[in-house]
């Protein structure tokens, strides 16, 4: 058996292959050594529990292990139905569940629940154990670098009721703290403070029915995000990753750098063209084209300089305009 096998909780009957995992399959393999174990590759979609059972009973039996592939081809609610019949049926088995979703229903299933554990789980690729949280103080994952995604305990939030509501949401997470002339100045500048007032508390509340939640809190003068969420924000952790470079010893500087890379995945709020957006993307490329430009100029003071060249290549093509780049480049070029 392998070491996540071997560490297990012993009350542990559900097993989540953590759908962020990039290698979700190579899980499979520990628990389908074991005596007893069943492999089944569901088939079909918008599958019921008794199609769950029926496709396990026809490809054999389970006395040890479980493993369920494809179970997002299952309805929600089904598949929370399915392992509890499963698990019932068997008091000794594990139930391993691998797809590309969330199985949403089996964590919100009040008896499940307890029986859930993630494989792998590791915060800093994002593989978050989402059974540490729930209804009383949510997940809020929120991804501004790209088009703009958010979840709230691993659930895609997509029905934003509307442009504006979205926008209000990524602009409270962003700002972090604001005032109502602030947000008055950058959304509706045209309107008198009485029409201004409507709009906005029309909206703010689309935004807290979609989240199930209340968002900001009114304290001070200021609206700031509440604190009764655990808010992971990818420009907050990009901001903080590369200002942590600036601070570190030189050995930690290269993973640190390569990090703050590795979380910008395009630009900020992509297909948005809204004046606030617009501002705080260009600060975003120009923090991002820093930090592909301090990353090749490690490698070049490390001599590699094919991987220096590459990154200064990188933040050239980002911005063109910044001359430090194509000097660089030229530098490297000139220098072979």
């Amino acid at each position: 058996m392998n070491r996540w096998v071997e560490s297990l909780r012993p009350t542990t009957r559900v097993i989540v292959l953590h759908p962020n995992a990039i290698h979700q399959h190579g899980y499979m393999w520990e628990p389908l050594s074991a005596e007893g174990s069943l492999y089944v590759r569901l088939d079909g979609s918008n599958l019921t529990s008794h199609d769950v059972l029926e496709q396990v009973k026809a490809a054999g039996e389970a006395s040890s292990w479980l493993v369920l592939d494809e179970s997002d081809r299952v309805q929600m609610a089904e598949l929370a139905a399915a392992c509890g019949a499963l698990l019932e049926a068997n008091p000794n088995l594990r139930v391993t569940l691998a797809g590309r979703s969330l199985p949403v229903q089996v964590l919100q299933h009040p008896t499940l629940r307890p029986l859930v554990e993630f494989v792998p789980v590791d915060d800093a690729s994002e593989l978050y154990d989402y059974t540490r949280y729930d209804s009383e103080r949510p997940l809020l994952e929120v991804k501004s670098f790209g088009v703009g995604r958010v979840y709230l305990n691993g659930q895609h939030i997509d029905n934003w009721d509307g442009v504006l509501p979205r926008l209000l949401f990524f602009y409270f997470i962003d700002k972090g703290m604001v005032t109502r002339d602030e947000i008055f100045r950058t959304f509706w500048p045209s309107m008198s403070v009485k029409e201004a007032t409507n709009v906005f508390h029309v909206t703010k509340r689309k935004v807290n029915e979609v989240l199930g939640l209340d968002l900001t809190v009114y304290q001070s003068g200021y609206y700031r995000l509440t604190d009764r969420v655990t808010l992971l924000y990818d420009v907050m952790q990009f901001n903080r990753t590369l200002q942590n470079t600036e601070v570190s010893d030189t050995f930690e500087v290269e993973p640190l750098l390569r990090d703050t890379i590795r979380l910008y995945q395009g630009d900020f709020l992509a297909t948005s063209d809204a004046d606030w957006v617009l501002r705080r993307r260009y600060e975003m490329r120009q923090a991002y084209g820093s930090a592909l430009y301090a990353i090749g100029m490690l490698y070049e003071s490390q001599g590699e300089k094919a991987l220096a060249e590459t990154f200064f290549l990188r933040a050239f093509r980002h911005n063109p305009h910044d001359p430090r780049y194509a000097e660089a480049v030229m530098h490297l070029l000139n220098a072979s």
